[in-house]
């Protein structure tokens, strides 16, 4: 799936960067723009695709659902919908500006939510904090999925849900390789052409690239449950590109797995940036 000269780290050794670096410096420069980028990339799409994946996992009101890689909060807004006034909705990034446009949305839309700068890798909560665990179009960017996996679980309740909704790497066919040659050829031109602005360009050729090294739908099927899911399901929503993952967590060894240093049962221990109330 990923090796040493993988197309993201061939791609990131171009610029003379890292990945952590890059994605920390050119979120940073292009949150305004990032929305823009990925409805581009998903032909407006990925509106709908986020709204399945909500679905999918089966809110309900009450539930404390984990927005991992939140960015501005487009994901756990459409779950905060259904969570009542009862409900805990988080959204974790590292980004201090994305958060901050998250609190502006939420507080626009009149719903609840807290937002939280944190990592994930380790996720600084404890085990069993969380009924559901959303991540969407962000799993490829934390490298090996397994170990992410892993902590997805841990702060899981038993029988908690999994939600992914992303760009994986297609099988071979016509489908996918035209999937692939508008995001590498077309995409990227568009963006830098309508933002104007070099770090837009090059996160949108970052992208396609991560893609390349993401693993495929049986991949990621395998790892999940690895990691103590089981898979409940698996749908192609484009191109055999973009993919919808639903998982419950079962039980195992991970319930007793020693909590990180950082870990807190309440947000307290967390660096909670902002609520919306």
């Amino acid at each position: 799936m990923t090796s040493d000269s993988s197309a993201t780290e061939q791609f990131l050794a171009r610029l003379g960067c890292g990945r952590e670096e890059f994605l920390r410096d050119h979120f940073a420069a292009a949150w305004r723009w990032y929305e823009r980028l990925t409805s581009l990339c998903t032909a407006g799409r990925i509106h709908a695709w986020r709204g399945r994946c909500v679905v999918a996992c089966g809110l309900r009101p009450g539930d404390r659902v984990l927005d991992v890689a939140t960015g501005t909060g487009p994901l756990l807004l459409r779950a905060a919908r259904r969570l009542g006034p009862t409900g805990v909705a988080v959204g974790l990034d590292p980004s201090l500006d994305g958060l901050t446009d998250a609190r502006a949305l939420t507080t626009k839309h009149g719903l609840g939510a807290h937002w939280v700068q944190g990592r994930a890798l380790p996720l600084p909560f404890r085990a069993h904090s969380f009924d559901a665990v959303l991540v969407g179009f962000a799993l490829r960017h934390f490298g090996v999925p397994r170990e992410v996996l892993r902590e997805f679980r841990r702060v899981l309740v038993p029988g908690g849900r999994l939600g992914i909704v992303d760009f994986l790497r297609p099988r071979p066919g016509p489908m996918g390789r035209a999937g692939l040659a508008y995001l590498f050829w077309v995409v990227p031109v568009i963006s830098g052409l309508l933002s104007r602005r070099r770090a837009v360009y090059r996160l949108a050729r970052y992208l396609p690239h991560s893609i390349l090294d993401a693993p495929h739908p049986e991949q990621l099927g395998h790892a999940m449950g690895a990691a103590g899911f089981a898979l409940e399901s698996a749908r192609p929503l484009c191109a055999g590109i973009v993919w919808l993952f639903t998982g419950r967590a079962t039980g195992g060894a991970d319930d007793t797995k020693e909590e990180p240093a950082s870990s807190t049962t309440t947000l307290s221990g967390a660096r909670v940036v902002a609520r919306t109330t």
